[in-house]
């Protein structure tokens, strides 16, 4: 090989060698940093969001607490670095409910890395995250009243005692969180009573009246609405089920008396009683019983009045009409409506099949 082409080869090596240094000068570096910037974003998402909590009491006795929410938080993966707790009628509490547009005590304020923070219920307002939507009872910043602190008044018929007893709902409500504040009885044929019952247009005998503090209870406030009831001059009325006392006569309503017309010579006949079962299954409050054999004068009677041709079998007097679902039923698949008011069971086949009874002749 020439010299002359050894030397080109030996630049062209330098030449390349050099262009490899200052790649490394230049480049290795801008890596690294980069790789730097990149650690330190993987550092700051792994690492706990710092905050400052501040904790807003409501000023009544009666409100829930954020307690609950308060310990999730603290459970979480924030790092809280500090906790305040303030009064509601404190000026610093009061500042802030009227910058962050707080609208319901208690209420909990998160400052700090809130961009990442992810809290359910709360709402970003300004820099901070802001949860004010407790469950009833809580307070009303505007008005400074307590929401959800409801009244229930019981309109008792204590002479009745077939009546239900209407306080087992208080206690439902209670049961499913709602704060009843003021509970009181007041008897239908009383002063008192007898206005209500003027005021709010009750005609039945138990009753339960809860005023319309109980909309801030959603699920309860749908069902009262399901139920096709709603608020009149500041109260909800809740008229008790048969039976009851029509309070413009003092006359108890939905009692239905039974006949049961058996039949001792048919040993494999059904069991009449098998139709105070079914009454029952649909509510029906049962008054006065009587069981009549077919072999008796009474029982001839009523075969006779009746037409009867199917036995056993039973006569109800009564109004059926109080129940209009059983009614409804009972003349479509049951039997029917005599001209004297009586109802008189006919379809065999709505007992089910195998049912054994007597044809008469």
């Amino acid at each position: 090989m020439k010299d002359k082409e050894i030397e080109t080869i030996l630049y062209a090596g330098m030449g390349i060698l050099l262009a490899l240094v200052l790649f490394n000068v230049f480049t290795v570096p801008q890596v690294s940093e980069s790789f730097k910037a990149k650690l330190e974003e993987v550092k700051l998402a792994s690492a706990s969001p710092k905050v400052d909590l501040v904790l807003i009491d409501s000023s009544c006795k009666e409100c829930v607490t954020a307690s609950g929410t308060e310990a999730n938080l603290k459970n979480s993966d924030l790092n809280i670095l500090s906790e305040t707790r303030l009064k509601a009628d404190s000026a610093a509490a009061k500042e802030l409910i009227v910058e962050l547009g707080i609208k319901r005590l208690p209420a909990i304020v998160l400052k700090g890395e809130v961009e990442r923070v992810n809290a359910n219920g709360f709402e970003e307002r300004g820099e901070t995250l802001v949860f004010d939507k407790p469950t009833a009872p809580y307070e009303d910043t505007g008005s400074g009243k307590t929401v959800g602190k409801v009244v229930a008044i019981i309109l008792e018929a204590d002479e009745c005692e077939v009546c239900a007893d209407v306080s087992y709902f208080i206690d439902s409500l209670t049961e499913n969180g709602v704060f009843v504040g003021e509970e009181k009885a007041v008897g239908y044929a009383t002063d008192e009573g007898k206005e209500l019952t003027t005021t709010y247009s009750i005609g039945k005998a138990p009753a339960l009246l809860l005023s319309d503090d109980i909309d801030a209870y959603p699920l309860i406030l749908d069902s009262l609405k399901s139920a096709g009831l709603q608020a009149e001059s500041g109260y909800y009325i809740i008229e008790s089920a048969p039976p009851y006392i029509d309070v413009t006569n003092g006359e108890t309503k939905g009692l239905i008396d039974i006949i049961y017309l058996a039949d001792e010579s048919c040993e494999n006949c059904y069991d009449v009683m098998v139709h105070k079962n079914i009454l029952g299954r649909f509510a029906v409050a049962i008054g006065e019983e009587q069981t009549i054999d077919v072999s008796s004068t009474e029982g001839a009677d009523l075969i006779q009045d009746y037409n009867i041709g199917k036995v056993p079998a039973i006569v109800l007097k009564g109004e059926l009409s109080i129940y209009p679902s059983f009614e409804s039923i009972w003349m479509q698949r049951l039997g029917t409506r005599e001209e004297d008011g009586s109802y008189v069971f006919r379809e065999m086949a709505a007992l089910g099949k195998g049912i054994e009874f007597k044809e008469l002749g």
